[in-house]
C-alpha cells in the first residue's frame, strides 16, 4: 500500500478511483488522517456519499502493487520488478516506444511502483502542457 504522501501525489497527478470492495484508503476527519478498507456496504449502500468524500478529499485512495502495476499496464507501460540484495527497482517501457523508459529504484515493490506511476502521470501532463 502506498504512503499518504504518495497517494496524495497520484491523486494530484490524475489517478482517478472508482471504489471497490477491499480498497485501501486515507481517511480525513478534518484534524487527523487513519487508513481503511472499503466494505462492501461503503460501496453498495453508500456510493454517493462515497463519491463525495473522494471528490472533498477526505477520502484518498491508497493502492497496492497490484493496482499500481495495472494501471501502469492501463496507461501504455510493460514493467519489470527487480530487486537486489538490498533494494527493489522498477523499470517501466512504453509499449509504443521501447526507447522510452525509466528505472526507478526504492525500499519496496510498491514504493517503486508508486514512483514509477507518478512518473508517467508527470511526463503525460507535461505533454499535455
Amino acid at each position: 500500500m502506498t504512503s499518504l504522501e504518495m497517494a496524495k501525489k497520484l491523486k494530484e497527478a490524475g489517478l482517478e478511483w472508482e471504489p471497490q470492495i477491499g480498497d485501501m484508503f486515507y481517511w480525513h476527519n478534518g484534524k487527523d488522517w487513519g487508513i481503511d478498507a472499503l466494505t462492501s456496504e461503503d460501496v453498495n449502500n453508500n456510493l454517493d456519499e462515497t463519491r463525495d468524500f473522494i471528490d472533498e478529499g477526505a477520502w484518498i485512495f491508497a493502492p497496492c502493487l497490484d493496482q499500481l502495476l495495472a494501471k501502469i499496464r492501463e496507461l501504455g507501460y510493460k514493467w519489470f520488478v527487480e530487486t537486489d540484495t538490498e533494494r527493489y527497482f522498477i523499470r517501466v517501457v512504453e509499449i509504443k516506444k521501447p526507447n522510452n523508459f525509466h528505472v526507478i529504484f526504492s525500499d519496496s515493490p510498491t514504493n517503486a511502483a508508486a514512483e514509477a506511476l507518478l512518473w508517467i502521470y508527470e511526463r503525460r501532463n507535461q505533454h499535455e502542457s
